[in-house]
């Protein structure tokens, strides 16, 4: 296994390719090694090494390059791009930033912050096409280069990324991760996926989130596969660089799988010309019935993941190699995945409870927060807060966030599977479900539903379909008709948000 980053792109054949872009730019590993160590001697001459840096880039060729580069002599902290300035402030003081990477002339009021607050500021050259780092002309007055240089970061207990938990409620924790909590993951990832060096994985996915970042950018370069850099999810353009530069594989999260499968009915004749081995799924529940559409329409397996930033992303995942069962998401391995019960100790399988996980991938605690890592961290064991059960074969099923569940009266209901009911219906494209205040009940269960194109239902045929399969406590009492699900930036639903945007609660 790698010990860093820096060890993973080094280890690999110079000739091959390891960044591309639709418009055709390559970079091989040679070319990219290079181009990292004039990185590092930069990074090094402003005493940046070891230090953290937040990359503030929009996806593509240079994210990808920057992320490679910082993280081989410095800690990475990817930070949204369509931040206000408010929430540059919060999180660069959050996470003790001592330089920013931007684009040349950025506009971002990220860097306004760093010079009010006399941080160093990168900037990338040429992102698209020849991505190179600079010392930005605006702080050299404050800031000239030295002469002292340092050694890079390549152990693997050094830290290397630092993410924010994307909780919708409470002050956002700090994940750090180390170069052997990332290594490790990549590791499971590619022998999950059975990646090699004629792989070429299309990113969609955000690279300022763990999901882009380890299973769509590190995984591929472990291997000496190619990682395509795209500027990020867009349905449009999705099929002609699926055709014109024949990737093997892409991860994504469900909502994008819809609207890929959406868009692709429409493109039925690009289809056959694919060059997929298979798709993947990770970072929220897949609907069963979506899950069989795509594997029909693709002609290829779709592997569903389990991941969370505290995981360095994966947990669990269905494999290429092995057999898989429709809803897990792949089988667990003895000791490193459990089901905690109410009293905080494991419990036997085909019994419902707190997913728990230990392992070489799971960061060791939350940064400056005692009081999470306690409540978090049992006998070495760290609290997922997703409810699951391990089946007698050893697969692993999500029930949702524990914090999701709904409490109807005492009614315990689990909003996944409202999903999945109604999701199940011909005519629903997706539908989310969520709780909202009951004067009486504490909770009840509204549903907020896209339906498909030219598709008509009422509350009532819903409520309907509903009662033909499920107790009527779990049938929802409000929904929503709606032509969008509010996602967040990884295109999660946001769920827990659902109450407040949509009925104003």
């Amino acid at each position: 296994m790698f010990k860093s980053i820096y060890d993973l792109v080094s280890s690999q054949s110079d000739n091959l390719i390891a960044l591309e872009t639709p418009k055709e730019v390559k970079f091989t590993f040679q070319n990219l090694k290079k181009k990292i160590d004039e990185s590092i001697k930069l990074l090094q001459s402003l005493s940046l090494a070891n230090e953290r840096i937040a990359i503030i880039l929009p996806n593509g060729l240079g994210a990808a390059f920057s992320f490679l580069a910082v993280s081989s002599c410095a800690v990475s902290a990817p930070l949204n791009p369509n931040f206000k300035k408010e929430e540059f402030e919060f999180y660069i003081m959050d996470l003790n930033i001592k330089g920013i990477l931007v684009e040349q002339d950025s506009k971002l009021t990220v860097v306004d912050v760093a010079l009010e607050q006399g941080i160093k500021i990168i900037e990338v050259c040429d992102p698209d096409t020849d991505p190179t780092l600079i010392f930005s002309k605006k702080n050299f007055i404050n800031h000239p280069p030295t002469k002292s240089f340092e050694s890079s970061l390549t152990h693997k207990n050094n830290l290397a990324l630092l993410l924010h938990t994307s909780g919708t409620t409470g002050k956002p924790k700090i994940v750090p991760l180390t170069h052997g909590n990332l290594c490790d993951s990549v590791e499971n990832i590619s022998n999950s996926l059975n990646l090699n060096s004629h792989d070429r994985g299309l990113n969609i996915m955000p690279l300022f989130h763990i999901h882009g970042i380890v299973a769509s950018l590190l995984s591929p370069l472990s291997r000496g596969g190619t990682v395509i850099c795209s500027k990020g999810f867009d349905a449009l353009s999705f099929f002609h660089i699926l055709i014109d530069l024949k990737p093997t594989f892409f991860s994504a999260v469900p909502t994008m799988h819809q609207l890929i499968l959406d868009r692709g009915k429409r493109n039925r004749l690009s289809i056959t010309k694919h060059s997929l081995r298979f798709l993947r799924s990770s970072s929220a529940s897949m609907p069963e019935v979506l899950h069989k559409e795509l594997e029909a329409f693709f002609d290829v397996p779709l592997l569903e993941a389990y991941g969370m930033t505290e995981a360095s992303h994966q947990i669990s995942s269905n494999t290429i190699s092995t057999s898989s069962k429709l809803g897990s998401v792949g089988k667990i391995q003895p000791g490193k995945v459990g089901i905690f019960g109410p009293n905080n100790q494991l419990i036997d399988n085909n019994l419902l409870g707190e997913v728990v996980i230990k392992g070489k991938n799971v960061t060791n605690g939350y940064e400056n927060n005692p009081m999470a890592n306690e409540d978090s961290i049992i006998n070495k064991w760290f609290k997922t807060g997703d409810q699951g059960m391990i089946d007698s074969e050893g697969f692993l099923f999500l029930k949702g966030r524990l914090k999701e569940i709904i409490n109807k009266g005492g009614e315990k209901i689990s909003p996944v599977e409202i999903d999945e009911l109604i999701t199940s219906h011909p005519d629903v494209a997706q539908a989310v479900a969520f709780s909202f205040p009951h004067s009486k009940l504490g909770e009840d269960v509204a549903v907020a539903i896209v339906l498909k194109e030219e598709k008509k239902l009422s509350q009532e045929d819903i409520k309907g379909y509903c009662l033909q399969k499920v107790v009527r406590y779990k049938v929802p009492s409000k929904i929503i008709f709606i032509d969008e699900i509010p996602k967040g930036p990884t295109g999660k639903p946001m769920r827990r948000n659902l109450a407040s945007l949509l009925l104003g609660l």
